[in-house]
């Protein structure tokens, strides 16, 4: 199903946790007292590969946190909270995307389910049509906003939705916010995709402890909106991206992928 739930083997969490944080600042001063769950959650994630960061998005930390930020309530963003966050794969736009995205649940919110639709469940409810069309390279995506913050040049890049990989295994990469089709058999694959990815979603509503895996090149996530508190009990992840092979050393330096030019490689 391209999702891996560890529930049962995960230890507690450190006894006092702190009040969810407003700023990535102010997350990473907690670190030092979060050492426990840090190492619960490293134990488990470092099985799929190794942990990496993006230059661009959030000054390229490994371990990144995801809770409401003000302000940020109905952007297409890990800090939103009041809107629907889009089914997408994670940095769908770029030449390295992470092989799997690992959440740890601090604090939870029961109306904050993480959803998410898996290849082997879309790709049977699909048109032969719209399958063809889909492996063709008609799509384009723009660059996150997570990876714009400073004032970045967006970039449009071209690719298919779905793909082979060098072993033969089928693959998708698709963000519904972001991805367009650029002819009208291209636009009509796509809006099919969308609505059978959505038909198709499963949800999962994380609790304290839980870690949540999900494989970036079959699973396609997204978020329910909730309603922020901003007083200290709001919802709380850990995130870590996660890829199996690392990047040439021009692209990747110090564990943070460099690249920005997005369109350099071959998707």
């Amino acid at each position: 199903m391209g999702i891996y739930l560890h529930r049962t083997v995960v230890p507690r969490l450190d006894r006092k946790v702190p009040p969810t944080p407003t700023t990535d600042e102010e997350a990473d001063g907690l670190l030092d007292s979060m050492q426990d769950t840090i190492a619960n959650f490293l134990d488990v994630i470092l099985r799929y590969g190794k942990i990496v960061g993006y230059a661009q998005e959030q000054d390229g930390r490994l371990l990144q946190h995801v809770f409401p930020k003000k302000g940020s309530e109905t952007r297409q963003i890990s800090g939103s909270s009041k809107a629907e966050l889009h089914l997408h794969t994670e940095a769908a736009f770029h030449p390295y995307r992470p092989d799997y995205v690992a959440l740890m649940c601090v604090r939870g919110d029961a109306s904050a389910a993480t959803v998410y639709s898996s290849l082997e469940e879309v790709l049977p409810a699909l048109s032969t049509h719209a399958i063809n069309e889909l492996y063709q390279p008609h799509f384009v995506t723009s660059v996150d906003e997570s990876f714009r913050t400073r004032g970045e040049s967006d970039q449009y890049i071209t690719m298919p939705v779905l793909r082979m990989d060098k072993d033969g295994k089928r693959t998708l990469v698709f963000d519904a916010g972001l991805m367009t089709g650029t002819n009208p058999a291209a636009a009509a694959a796509l809006s099919e995709f969308k609505e059978v990815a959505a038909a198709k979603a499963r949800e999962v509503t994380l609790e304290v402890g839980d870690i949540l895996v999900l494989d970036n090149r079959t699973t396609v996530h997204g978020r329910r909106p909730f309603t922020p508190k901003y007083d200290g009990t709001d919802r709380w992840l850990l995130r870590a991206l996660i890829r199996e092979e690392l990047p040439p050393s021009t692209d990747y330096e110090g564990g943070v992928i460099t690249t920005t030019d997005f369109s350099k490689v071959g998707v």
